[in-house]
């Protein structure tokens, strides 16, 4: 669903120009940053791996926005849709197995801060998801235009 909205909305949206050169190559870096960044901090820290999580998807993130900073209002808009979705989920959810989380989730583990009967890292994972899937498509768009482009060049 946030696929289908978010690029219904990216059609509507203003045009972003061409991303410089030198960020193309910088872009693959940037969308595969979280990884090593996961891999370093759960090798060597004792947090919460959904607090690894998050950092990870933030630096991600962080690394796409300084890549190309025209996109920055995309980012922002598909990581609060992404939210919004799982939010709406994860409540629905809740009301038909409402004992699950207690059952699942090692609360004492997480902050306590709960939104809703959702814990609020669930939601700070699902905006930093959601920044990095806009980059992944952002990324993969891109591409496909400017093949699409290369192709009717011809």
């Amino acid at each position: 669903m946030v696929a289908a909205i978010y690029t219904g909305l990216r059609k509507i949206g203003r045009k972003i120009g061409p991303q410089p050169r030198c960020a193309r190559s910088l872009q693959v870096l940037a969308l595969v940053s979280p990884i090593p960044v996961f891999v370093t901090l759960i090798t060597t820290t004792n947090v919460n791996p959904i607090y690894i999580t998050i950092i990870a998807l933030f630096a991600g993130a962080a690394a796409s926005c300084a890549c190309w900073p025209a996109r920055i209002p995309r980012i922002m808009l598909a990581g609060f849709l992404f939210t919004g979705l799982y939010f709406m989920c994860f409540v629905m959810f809740s009301a038909v197995y409402p004992h699950y989380l207690f059952h699942v989730w090692n609360l004492s583990a997480l902050s306590g801060a709960v939104i809703a009967g959702v814990p609020l890292e669930e939601l700070l994972f699902a905006l930093f998801y959601g920044f990095m899937y806009s980059n992944a498509t952002e990324y993969f768009f891109t591409r496909i235009s400017a093949a699409r482009d290369h192709e009717t060049s011809r």
